[in-house]
């Protein structure tokens, strides 16, 4: 894995499952995106901030 790209765990709203999720930093500091439960299939809205030792804070949220 590069420095352009992390892991981040989230846990999923609806099933509470933990999700690895691969991001590229090259997005941006601050990053939101839509994203499917590998478990239980439902959308999710994962927000990241990025900061200059990698990974500040990871959440997911119910998609609106």
């Amino acid at each position: 894995m590069s420095d352009l790209q992390h892991d981040i765990n989230v846990t999923c709203p609806f099933c509470f499952e933990t999700i690895d999720i691969r991001i590229d930093s090259t997005e941006g500091a601050r990053q939101s995106f839509s994203y499917d439960c590998e478990v239980c299939c439902r959308p999710m809205t994962v927000t990241v901030v990025l900061g200059g030792e990698g990974v500040v804070s990871a959440e997911a949220r119910e998609e609106s």
